[in-house]
């Protein structure tokens, strides 16, 4: 395979932010490395590292600041 670019490594941190932001995934989940690694599509290298390191920034920065859900509603017909 061949050696990804930084373009590619952001997109897979990116990739690992995006699935701990939407994941029900705690620190006091049990076997959390495990089921952390279950979840990561990447098994090899700079690839698996990234895709971690993003998924645990999502978690820790979902612990400091909660996400905020909007209810967006529709504009009324012009």
């Amino acid at each position: 395979m061949a050696k990804s670019t930084r373009f590619d490594l952001s997109r897979i941190y990116i990739k690992g932010w995006s699935a701990g932001r939407d994941s029900s995934v705690t620190d006091s989940t049990d076997g959390l490395e495990a089921t952390i690694a279950a979840l990561n599509p990447y098994r090899d290298g700079e690839e698996k590292e990234r895709w971690a390191l993003g998924f645990h920034s999502a978690r820790s920065r979902l612990e400091t600041r909660p996400a905020i859900k909007v209810q967006r509603t529709s504009l009324p017909p012009a």
